[in-house]
């Protein structure tokens, strides 16, 4: 006997013949998962417009200092050459730095300086200098007709929130040298300088840091220019 094989609908090999309850739920279940991903795309693009990334923000460093001005004329003066000379490795950014614990520092991403610290403090200190009529300051790379070399090691540059109230911590080593002969030098000193910054929640942190360590940087100038003249005779 010969046996027909009759062609059988697509629907019956799925279990899911129309008309039949099973087929009605499979539809159902098919528009609702359908209506379920559109509706997490839609909160997803939302949620990417409502919330856009913040800008970033670029500070400068000014010494801030009490002291004034006092431009002697410039023949009388020695030509020193600022120099940075390396940074501590916590130093070695533009971003901003928070002492959050021991042993603990975060950098804040969306806030830095336009420069590195170092740089930046060399520029400030040669600014200082000639202001306070102390040296001619020379910010060219060559140290031909320089009198003297006046380096700096940036040792720290953040604000320390473990403290009450926080502050704004710099150090800086500076070494002068003689070098209108055979190298000799005349002084080598590590300064230290902290600035209260607001209590933690208040004001503008980033803001604040930037001015707190300008404030620190015009302290440990306005002692280094003091010690300078002392170490060379006012000269």
């Amino acid at each position: 006997m010969t046996e027909i094989f009759r062609a059988q609908s697509p629907h019956q090999f799925r279990g899911d013949v129309p008309g039949t309850a099973l087929g009605q739920a499979s539809k159902m279940n098919f528009w609702a998962l359908s209506l379920i991903a559109a509706v997490i795309g839609l909160l997803a693009s939302g949620c990417g417009l409502s919330r856009p990334y913040p800008s970033i923000r670029s500070f400068t460093l000014e010494a801030q200092s009490d002291l004034k001005d006092q431009v002697a004329p410039s023949r009388k003066r020695l030509l020193v050459q600022v120099i940075p000379n390396g940074a501590a490795a916590a130093c070695e950014t533009r971003k901003l730095v928070y002492k959050i614990g021991p042993n603990e520092l975060s950098e804040d991403f969306y806030n830095e300086f336009t420069g590195l610290p170092a740089r930046m403090a060399a520029d400030e200190t040669a600014r200082f200098l000639e202001a306070q009529g102390v040296f001619r300051t020379e910010r060219t790379e060559t140290l031909r007709g320089s009198d003297l070399i006046l380096e700096l090691f940036l040792g720290a540059f953040h604000g320390d929130y473990t403290t009450s109230p926080p502050q704004a911590v710099m150090e800086i080593k500076y070494t002068l040298t003689d070098i209108r002969r055979s190298p000799v030098v005349l002084a080598s000193k590590t300064y230290r300088a902290a600035a209260e910054l607001p209590p933690a929640g208040l004001g503008d942190r980033p803001s604040d840091l930037a001015a707190g360590l300008a404030r620190a940087l015009g302290t440990i100038l306005a002692e280094l220019s003091v010690d300078l003249r002392t170490t060379t005779g006012g000269r």
